[in-house]
């Protein structure tokens, strides 16, 4: 098992190619958006980031698909906003949780489209 700290801060980055916003923004306008979304796809949604937690999980170790090793890391992610905020995520926090979310979505698109472009 490879020991992975989910709260190491990496360098400030200082990137020579090319510029990820634009390269998402190309790509928005070759995505087919659905008009409408159904509440259901976020049980969806969530079922595949946590196998897409997995995955990343995996690819930076090297350990295989471990749910138990994700669930480690979610749980010192979790210590880190406590100490970081008082407290703990919680339901009923008086935030905006899908604001929140969205802002993370946004971040966590630019980082993806990061990978695809640097695994060419």
């Amino acid at each position: 098992m490879t020991t992975l700290d989910p709260n190491t801060r990496q360098v400030t980055p200082k990137g020579t190619g090319a510029d990820i916003a634009q390269l998402v923004s190309i790509d928005l306008n070759s995505v087919v958006l659905p008009a409408e979304v159904e509440s259901h796809v976020l049980s969806s949604v969530y079922e595949r980031l946590l196998y897409f937690a997995a995955y990343l999980r995996n690819r930076l170790t090297g350990d295989g698909i471990d749910r138990g090793l994700v669930a480690l890391d979610i749980e010192a992610r979790a210590r880190k906003g406590e100490a970081k905020y008082g407290e703990r995520l919680r339901a009923f926090n008086g935030r905006d949780a899908s604001l929140d979310l969205y802002q993370e979505i946004t971040d966590s698109v630019m980082y993806l489209r990061q990978i695809i472009e640097e695994d060419r």
